[in-house]
């Protein structure tokens, strides 16, 4: 049986308590388990129940991993309409993600969420192995978690393979608290398989923005760190966006940048190159560049002002250093974090070619 959900009193808005109740509570479709790297698509079907036609203006998504689709034209009173939402399973774990569909003359959005379970079953890897300790192979040294919202938990897998001729039991040093692992078997024999899960709870960490960490692969229980048993970790958190009225949209902050990628092609034949990005607040209100992030140690940067009062402009300054590029396979960005509802983090991208 079709769904209906009554848009009359949301479009007409005879009461603000109940026009703002309506659009602030979230649509949750629990979409259970799901596999790993396939898509899923949902479809929401709506009734305008109003006497005049009605229009959605946008839909915006907080997450890469979601597209979407809708009628662009004008619904009909009493016209069935419908918007389908299409997530693409890329990491395993739980997940929350959500959309917010604008319609024309509201000022709240009708907010649609999808929840659910990404797993896998996957026994065997047929992957290439990126790190060898004493012939224990492991599938990356690299942990990334993209796009992450508060509430989320995401997980990783790491495959092992024991060539060596002892049991070798996974351990990970100076792991951080918010990740939690689980090795399956807890013992691999020698010539078996085996694998590490990484679950981010990423209820526990308290910072937005880029996240960075290290632990370390330990062959023998008791062992030195080594830094060649190395395993990167970073995490990308979502700040929560405020949903605002047209009046406070009207007067938020409106970062932009003069570019946002820097031609570095010269540090092949230089020990340093420089460039500089002019930012300015097109907004009308005060723009706050919360944190400046780097994911790479060649690369220094500096901040004019980190508080640009509306139609004004700060200098970033950017410094690639050539000695330091070996040191992380990290991309060469820059990360800000805003307080622009519309580009709360923006990405510079350093390139240097082939």
């Amino acid at each position: 049986m079709k769904k209906y959900i009554s848009l009359f009193l949301i479009i007409v808005g005879i009461t603000t308590n109940l026009f703002a109740q309506q659009f602030q509570k979230e649509l949750v479709k629990d979409v259970g388990q799901i596999m790993w790297q396939t898509s899923k698509k949902l479809n929401y079907s709506f009734k305008n129940e109003n006497s005049n036609s009605l229009k959605i203006q946008r839909i915006e998504v907080l997450s890469p991993d979601i597209s979407f689709d809708f009628e662009k034209s004008a619904v009909a009173p009493k016209a069935d309409f419908h918007v389908s939402l299409t997530i693409v399973c890329s990491t395993l774990g739980h997940f929350h993600k959500r959309a917010r569909i604008y319609i024309e003359g509201q000022s709240q959005p009708l907010l649609l969420g999808i929840k659910g379970e990404v797993i896998s079953i996957q026994n065997r890897y047929k992957g290439t192995y990126s790190l060898n300790i004493d012939q224990v192979k492991f599938s990356t040294n690299k942990l990334d978690f993209k796009d992450v919202n508060k509430g989320e938990n995401p997980m990783k897998i790491i495959y092992i393979k024991n060539d060596s001729k002892e049991f070798y039991t996974p351990s990970l040093m100076m792991l951080p608290p918010y990740l939690k692992t689980i090795s399956i078997p807890e013992v691999i024999a020698p010539g078996r398989e085996g694998r590490i899960l990484m679950t981010l709870n990423s209820s526990t960490i308290k910072h937005y923005g880029l996240i960075q960490a290290s632990a370390y692969f330990s062959r023998h229980l008791g062992e030195n760190i080594n830094k060649d048993h190395q395993l990167s970790i970073m995490v990308l958190m979502h700040a929560p966006t405020a949903l605002l009225s047209e009046k406070e949209k009207t007067h938020a902050p409106v970062a932009q940048l003069d570019k946002r990628s820097i031609d570095c092609s010269r540090i092949k034949e230089k020990n340093s190159v420089k460039d500089e990005i002019l930012i300015t607040n097109k907004g009308g209100t005060t723009l706050n560049i919360n944190s400046i992030q780097v994911f790479q140690p060649s690369i220094n940067i500096s901040l004019s002002e980190k508080k640009i009062a509306p139609g004004e402009s700060a200098t970033l300054k950017i410094k690639l250093l050539k000695r330091y590029l070996d040191r992380s396979k990290n991309k060469l960005r820059v990360l800000l974090t805003t307080n622009d509802p519309n580009s709360p983090e923006i990405f510079i991208n350093l390139i240097i070619g082939n």
